[in-house]
C-alpha cells in the first residue's frame, strides 16, 4: 500500500504587476502547511493556528515531526491549467496577515488574461485552459520545494466549450483534447528526461464522458 497526498493545485504565474518572470503554485494554507509538515519538517504555522477557530493547533514538537516525516510515497497533482496571478490591494503580506480579507489565504487576484489582453490559452467548458506552456514549471516547482520521492498526475484533462453543440463527427474529431494531452505529455517528457523529475504516472480526466459538469451531453 502507498499513502500519498493531493492538493488540487493548478499553477499560478507571478504577472507583470509583482514584476517577476518565474512561477510558483498557490496551494491553500491548509494543502501547504501539510505537504510542508510531512516533506521539508516544517509545523504548522502560527497564522493557522491563531485563525482556525474550533481546532486545536498546537505546534508540532520535533518528536512528532522526525515521526511523520517522509512518511508520504509520493506527492499527487491535479495540474489541469494555468493562471496569472496579481498581488492584491495592500500588497500580499497585509493580506496574508488578515484572516478577513476576503482573498484569505491565498492572498492573490488571478487571471486568464496576460498583460497583452489576449488569454493564456484555448477556454475550455468549465474552468480549464489549454496552457501546456506552464505545466513543465509547475513541476519543477513542486520538485525542488518539497523534494517527494515521486509525483502522479492524479487528473488532468479537458472538456471543449460547448462541444455537445457540436455534430457527432466533429466530436469525435476531438481536436482540441486531443491537442490538450499531446502537448501536455510533450512537456511531462522534457520534464521527466531533461529536468530530472520523477513523475510516476498520468491519469486523464476523464477517460468516459461523465456527468461531472452538470449536463450528460456535455
Amino acid at each position: 500500500m502507498k499513502v500519498t497526498f493531493r492538493p488540487h493545485c493548478d499553477i499560478k504565474i507571478l504577472s507583470w504587476v509583482l514584476k517577476a518572470t518565474h512561477c510558483f503554485v498557490v496551494l491553500s494554507t491548509q494543502h501547504r502547511w501539510l505537504v510542508d509538515t510531512i516533506l521539508t519538517i516544517k509545523s504548522v504555522p502560527n497564522l493557522l493556528q491563531l485563525s482556525t477557530t474550533g481546532i486545536n493547533l498546537t505546534a508540532l514538537s520535533a518528536e512528532n515531526l522526525a515521526y511523520i516525516n517522509n512518511t508520504m510515497d509520493f506527492l499527487s497533482v491535479d495540474p489541469y491549467t494555468a493562471q496569472f496571478a496579481t498581488q492584491p490591494p495592500g500588497g500580499i503580506d497585509a493580506c496574508a496577515a488578515n484572516p478577513n480579507d476576503p482573498l484569505w489565504p491565498n492572498c492573490v487576484i488571478t487571471t486568464n488574461v496576460q498583460a497583452n489582453g489576449w488569454l493564456n490559452g484555448d477556454e475550455s467548458y468549465a474552468y480549464a485552459y489549454l496552457t501546456p506552456q506552464y505545466f513543465r514549471q509547475h513541476m519543477k516547482y513542486l520538485w525542488q520545494t518539497f523534494r517527494p520521492k515521486g509525483i502522479l498526475i492524479a487528473e488532468f484533462g479537458f472538456n471543449p466549450y460547448m462541444e455537445y453543440s457540436r455534430t457527432l463527427d466533429a466530436q469525435r474529431y476531438d481536436l482540441e483534447r486531443t491537442l490538450y494531452y499531446q502537448e501536455f505529455l510533450a512537456e511531462m517528457l522534457k520534464v521527466i528526461y531533461e529536468d530530472g523529475v520523477n513523475i510516476i504516472g498520468a491519469l486523464g480526466w476523464s477517460a468516459l464522458d461523465n456527468n461531472e459538469f452538470g449536463s450528460y451531453m456535455q
